[in-house]
């Protein structure tokens, strides 16, 4: 049986000093992982947003990898994955991980790298709302934003002309007209995955044809009349993208899209250098 020691050491802010360019960044704490077996033994640096407002409107996350350089020269590769980045938090404390150094580095020179900064705001183009959103089927909910499709599939009136001799002549209008696939052949790839994966209500499900190459939509969120959320869950596989609501959704309801928009993301960059690590 392979055992497995896991070790964290923390540093506080008050041991340790850190140089950052920008004082909205504040160095918090050192965190180590070893093992004894085989697993992949890590590092994380702890940073947290200072002097920014933090909250539902207003994100943050680490852009892609930063530079980290130990006091040997060595270049630490980063992790990407959660919980370190990659994503846009709420939480003011940001994870910096990184494959662990030997034994023998006793601190870290430098760590280097930007702070995204994401305000949802309907100034800066990252808030899109829509009311009355459930009477707009089969058309491009963001046809403002030449990039992005979010067609609302009008699901009872496709599956009631699946399997008739009106299917396959409806979905080539759809995929002409509205440009659900690219081809023929992906409009009827779409339907037939997003009628084999249904859940058993379908009256509680939104379906959306997505199209988004950019990754920039990064939230969609339904609302009913008096603004209580009514969606409980989202799946996302390719174009297909599914809502699950509360309860069957009325002509009041609205829609609420949060776009990462070039405005919307200001750019924070940070350098801490001479961390000593335990």
């Amino acid at each position: 049986m392979k055992h497995i020691l896991l070790i964290s050491l923390l540093l506080c802010t008050s041991i340790q000093p850190a140089f950052t360019q920008d004082a909205s960044l504040k160095f918090m704490q050192v965190n180590e992982q070893r093992h004894t077996g085989d697993a992949e033994n890590r590092m994380s640096i702890i940073v947290a947003v200072d002097s920014l407002k933090i909250d539902a409107d207003h994100l943050v996350q680490i852009k892609g990898s930063p530079l980290i350089i130990d006091n040997t020269g060595a270049v630490l590769a980063p992790f990407k994955n959660y919980p370190y980045g990659g994503y846009f938090q709420r939480d003011p404390e940001l994870s910096i991980g990184f494959k662990a150094p030997r034994r023998d580095v006793t601190e870290i020179e430098k760590i280097i790298g930007t702070v995204e900064y994401f305000t949802i705001s309907e100034e800066y183009k990252s808030k899109v709302v829509l009311p009355n959103f459930i009477n707009h089927t089969n058309e491009n909910l963001l046809a403002s934003s030449p990039s992005l499709k979010l067609i609302l599939i009008n699901y009872n009136a496709i599956k009631k002309a699946y399997g008739t001799d009106d299917y396959y002549p409806e979905i080539k209008r759809m995929q002409q007209e509205i440009g659900i696939g690219k081809t023929m052949k992906e409009a009827d790839i779409f339907f037939s995955d997003m009628f084999y994966f249904q859940n058993n209500n379908p009256e509680l499900d939104l379906n959306f044809y997505i199209q988004d190459p950019d990754k920039i939509i990064h939230k969609i969120t339904v609302y009913n009349g008096n603004g209580k959320q009514m969606s409980t869950n989202y799946s996302n596989s390719g174009n297909r993208y599914r809502i699950s609501l509360s309860e069957e959704p009325l002509p009041d309801w609205k829609l609420e899209i949060h776009v990462k928009t070039k405005a919307a993301i200001k750019e924070i960059p940070f350098q801490f250098n001479n961390i000593k690590l335990p």
